[in-house]
């Protein structure tokens, strides 16, 4: 397990019952927000001010491979403000300009292609998870949006069922396999069902 720090990345590892801290990463000292892990054991930071940093390791938590930096050269809207999420497989990246994805084969950041336009406020994309049918959920101007995701892959938003939601700050999302959403916030957790809606 990764943990973010102000200063750097630690990394707790699990022994029969008992958990072993391994301390700090070597060598990182970035203020650490937001952590997520791909398919390839890569862990990405999200960072407020920094951009996005990329660990490759080699063998265990304390022997770093190669660190990573990307900012705007790489595709990223600005240096403050872009969060990493773990979605599915993948990666998605929470910046102050909209959803971005880690473009392999070109190594940068391109924006999530969205068909349609939803209501935005430059605080967005703090709080972002995914279903498991690759939907995306997430936090904008106190209102809370879906990204429905196609047969083409690309994604179109739906809010207006959400509507109905008081207007709160919300920082955890969690999606249930039966469509059913929890919301937890300072003023408590709420229960989505939208089988309820008429």
């Amino acid at each position: 397990i990764y943990l973010g720090l102000d200063q750097g990345v630690s990394s707790l590892y699990r022994r029969q019952d008992e958990w072993i801290d391994e301390g700090r990463l070597p060598d990182f000292n970035a203020n650490s927000r937001t952590l997520g892990e791909d398919s390839l054991g890569r862990v990405w930071v999200g960072t407020v001010y920094e951009g996005v940093y990329q660990i490759e390791f080699s063998g265990n938590a304390n022997n770093i491979d190669q660190i990573r930096h990307f900012n705007e050269v790489d595709g990223l809207p600005g240096p403050s403000y872009n969060l990493v999420f773990s979605y599915m497989d993948d990666m998605l990246f929470g910046t102050s300009q909209g959803i971005f994805k880690f473009k392999e084969t070109q190594e940068n950041f391109s924006p999530l292609p969205i068909l349609n336009a939803y209501p935005q406020s430059a605080a967005s994309y703090s709080v972002m998870s995914g279903d498991s049918v690759g939907n995306i959920f997430f936090n904008s101007a106190l209102q809370l949006i879906m990204l429905h995701k196609g047969a083409d892959n690309k994604f179109k938003a739906r809010f207006r069922s959400f509507l109905r939601l008081p207007d709160f700050k919300i920082y955890k999302i969690y999606p249930e396999a039966n469509g059913v959403l929890w919301l937890g916030g300072p003023e408590g957790i709420y229960r989505y069902d939208p089988s309820d809606e008429d």
